[in-house]
């Protein structure tokens, strides 16, 4: 579960943090004896970008920090030859949330990428190969919320259609110095030659999690108005209608029955999370159903 973990909560020192409202598995949890080889660059981050791992789908949880040490072992090998595990974070079956990469909890830490990676980013990856499947609900209704989170940090425009423009920082697709345009919710294809996120789930990449996550992160961004008058400033901050609605069945199943949990401790912000992500969780389940009946594959 991505909320009431069994794991230790990455609780950020900051207050506002949007990340401290998520319960992220913090990298102390599974890197043991792994510290990064080498200096981890920060990163200026303006677009967020979405990884699978390409390793099989049926697992179970105690495999995950297993799994997460192999990632960093072939990572750090001659192969790779990266200072630390690739991605920012990484997204399990269960829609539990780990921090991956050192630091990116705290800041912008720079990833790398298969292909080269050309900057401007963080990279958020589904541990599992979405070539011929989609991903679990659970696995898409934390990486909703965990894309809004990182969008609210560091600024990012996330209504559907926006994009980017920079200079590459250097990919086998985009050659240093290229003048990139991207969806500010990328797929790794994007940005370098490789089938990455999967055939099956990039068109949803494309297609659908941008409306996600902006629908998301609007729940969870509160309206701000202020009315001056002679002697006073009022401050009235009110969550929209949706989140307000949907805040009381936050002990119930949800829609997709990954993020309503009964251990939910409602913090500020919290019951929009609960909610926006009851919300978004709908998308998900209507467009595998669609897919089913249209009897799936990709046209991509």
């Amino acid at each position: 579960m991505l909320l009431g973990s069994r794991y230790p909560s990455g609780r950020l020192q900051a207050r506002g943090d949007p990340l401290a409202d998520l319960d992220i598995i913090p990298r102390t949890v599974w890197a043991t004896d792994r510290p990064p080889l080498g200096p981890l660059p920060p990163e200026d981050v303006r677009f967020l970008l979405v990884h699978h791992t390409v390793t099989h789908n049926d697992y179970v949880k105690d495999d995950v920090p297993r799994f997460l040490r192999g990632f960093f072992d072939h990572h750090t090998s001659d192969r790779k030859g990266w200072n630390d595990i690739a991605y920012n974070f990484i997204i399990d079956r269960f829609g539990q949330i780990w921090e991956a990469r050192a630091g990116s909890l705290a800041g912008p830490v720079a990833g790398d990428a298969t292909g080269g990676n050309q900057g401007f980013t963080q990279l958020c990856a589904i541990i599992g190969d979405f070539t011929e499947v989609m991903p679990s609900d659970e696995s898409l209704d934390s990486l909703s919320l965990l894309l809004a989170a990182l969008a609210i940090r560091y600024q990012i425009d996330t209504a559907p259609g926006t994009t980017i423009t920079f200079n590459s920082q250097g990919s086998n697709r985009w050659p240093v110095g290229d003048a990139v345009t991207t969806a500010t919710v990328a797929g790794h294809r994007d940005m370098s030659k490789t089938a990455c996120p999967g055939d099956t789930f990039y068109p949803y990449v494309q297609e659908h999690l941008p409306e996600r996550v902006h629908r998301v992160r609007q729940a969870v961004t509160p309206s701000t108005t202020t009315t001056t008058t002679t002697t006073t400033t009022t401050t009235t901050t009110t969550l929209p209608p949706t989140a307000v609605a949907a805040a009381p069945d936050t002990t119930a199943p949800a829609a997709g029955g990954s993020l309503s949990d009964p251990d939910i401790p409602l913090g500020t912000g919290l019951v929009g999370l609960a909610a926006a992500a009851a919300v978004a969780g709908l998308g998900a389940i209507a467009y595998r159903r669609a897919r089913s009946s249209s009897g799936g594959g990709s046209s991509k």
